[in-house]
């Protein structure tokens, strides 16, 4: 599924590489098929502290549930697939795995010295300065003080 489908259009997030499916469909029973398989791709972010692209590589593995006739998905369990053709929707039920599991932040972690793993810049840069609280001020009150002020 290439980066630039219409299949992404409207969902604000950035691929770098196309989203690469694998999988295999077997039947279960006379009126339900089951598709289990994965997908890899690479999406670009903005990183948290440095604000420089960042390409964030995202794997999962998938299980789609199909049944034939109108009632298949009356109890959300499972898709209709259309009995005449056989053919399975596999794009719209792949976008919507997609988009729930590629995350939509990226913060970098700290290596054991503090500094950024993306750039390499001390992670303290990046903080907001704790202000002293006011005198005779609950001390709780604090965080949403500072949401103000931002």
């Amino acid at each position: 599924m290439p980066p630039d489908s219409p299949l992404w259009t409207g969902s604000e997030v950035e691929f770098a590489a196309s989203v690469a499916v694998q999988g295999a469909a077997s039947a279960v029973g006379e009126e339900t098929v089951v598709v289990r398989g994965s997908w890899k791709t690479v999406v670009v972010h903005e990183c948290g502290r440095c604000v420089e692209a960042v390409r964030t590589p995202v794997e999962r593995s998938f299980v789609l549930a199909y049944g034939a006739g109108e009632d298949a998905d009356a109890d959300g369990e499972a898709r209709a697939f259309d009995e005449r053709s056989g053919a399975l929707g596999l794009d719209d039920a792949l976008r919507e795995e997609v988009l729930l599991a590629v995350p939509r932040y990226f913060v970098p972690g700290e290596d054991g010295d503090g500094r950024c793993t993306r750039c390499g810049v001390h992670a303290a840069r990046f903080r907001h300065p704790q202000e002293p609280p006011e005198p005779g001020a609950d001390p709780r009150w604090a965080a949403l003080r500072a949401l103000q002020a931002e």
